[in-house]
């Protein structure tokens, strides 16, 4: 769905790149993709573990001015890369909302009531202009 709602916006894909769970390797198949399509307009990360590898290769590489790179989750490094403009925007889960609805739903099958098959708990887009805001904050720190 991703792919083909890109393709109906005339955005060419060169890539997917399975990094596992590395960040070293999100980082360094960055740099490669990077040296290899000096005109890279854009970067999207599925996860936080790919995303904190472009975001160090982009902030190492320079090139985050001319690459828009937008992600999932949120972590430290991520924030931090947001604020010095690696990091365009990331989408973030709302993990309260995961918990009560998923328990809500739990309940719901034992008593023996119908559940959606789907459920969207929702999430916010945390951008460089928005990530002060309180109810932002909560989501990208929410241990502090």
């Amino acid at each position: 769905g991703f792919e083909d709602a890109l393709g109906r916006e005339g955005v060419q894909v060169i890539g997917k790149y399975d990094i596992g769970d590395s960040v070293e390797l999100a980082y360094t198949t960055t740099l490669q993709v990077l040296e290899e399509n000096p005109d890279l307009k854009g970067i999207f990360a599925t996860n936080q573990i790919s995303a904190e590898g472009v975001n160090k290769a982009l902030l190492e590489s320079g090139k985050y001015d001319t690459v828009a790179f937008f992600a999932i989750d949120s972590s430290n490094a991520l924030n931090e890369g947001m604020e010095k403009g690696a990091v365009k925007g990331v989408a973030v889960q709302m993990p309260f909302n995961m918990g009560y609805m998923g328990i809500k739903a739990a309940v719901d099958l034992a008593k023996g009531n119908a559940v959606a098959k789907e459920i969207d708990t929702g999430f916010a887009f945390v951008t460089k202009e928005n990530m002060r805001q309180e109810e932002i904050q909560k989501l990208i720190y929410p241990f502090v």
